[in-house]
């Protein structure tokens, strides 16, 4: 069985960074900038904007949380500060949860992350 953390490693964090791939992209910033802004390589860029990497997943829901958090790597932020607040946002969603329940099996009723995250504070 597949932890949570795996979850997010394998299948949400791509599906973040190719969604901000795109959004910078429709913001008029270079592919060599974004790699550097994001801390990626120039090869991942590349792969995101192909659809070979973090297209496994729709983040549905999550579509204003990846421009608001685009927008704020633009003013500056720290990205890594900012991905983490969108993994937090899918936690709190439920979206992490509904995809472990898609690819792994999860035992039913199963509520830890919603007890973990239900007080943690995060907006972007």
């Amino acid at each position: 069985m597949l932890q949570r953390q795996e979850v997010e490693v394998w299948y949400v964090l791509p599906a973040i960074r190719k969604e901000l791939v795109e959004e910078l992209l429709k913001r008029g910033v270079k592919k060599s900038d974004i790699s550097k802004m994001l801390n990626i390589t120039k090869a991942s860029v590349s792969h995101y904007t192909k659809n070979n990497r973090g297209n496994e997943i729709l983040l549905k829901g999550m579509r204003k949380d990846i421009k608001r958090g685009a927008e704020r790597i633009l003013n500056g932020e720290c990205p890594t500060s900012i991905i983490q607040s969108l993994l937090i946002i899918s936690l709190k969603k439920g979206i992490t949860c509904q995809i472990h329940k898609q690819i792994d099996d999860v035992k039913e009723g199963c509520n830890i992350c919603n007890k973990l995250y239900k007080n943690v504070k995060v907006s972007l």
